[in-house]
């Protein structure tokens, strides 16, 4: 069976590993540390909740599958708590309308 594999590489890819080379290689960050495989997984899960049920049903199995988990993983694990994800748009609208104010 073959795997692929990264850089010449033998092995195949670790998405920590690979994304810790590339935010090292690529960009001058202060903490290249908090960008890791978890933190991407989570944001990308918590963004896709809110634009999920734009899309077909095959598209959403094929987001999970390629993020490595199931859907109650992603919500229950990966994706924002509820609260905190409501606290964040209502106050984004809360801050449009004190702007107009």
């Amino acid at each position: 069976m073959f795997f692929p594999v990264t850089h010449g590489g033998v092995g195949h890819p670790q998405g920590s590993t690979e994304i810790k080379w590339v935010v090292e290689a690529t960009f001058n960050l202060d903490k290249p540390q908090l960008i890791t495989a978890t933190t991407i997984q989570h944001k990308k899960s918590t963004a896709f909740a809110d634009v999920e049920s734009q899309h077909t049903v095959d598209e959403v199995r094929l987001f999970y599958e390629h993020m490595g988990h199931d859907p109650k993983i992603a919500r229950d694990v990966y994706q924002c708590p509820r609260a905190a994800h409501t606290i964040l748009h209502v106050g984004k609208i809360l801050e449009d309308i004190e702007d107009e104010i």
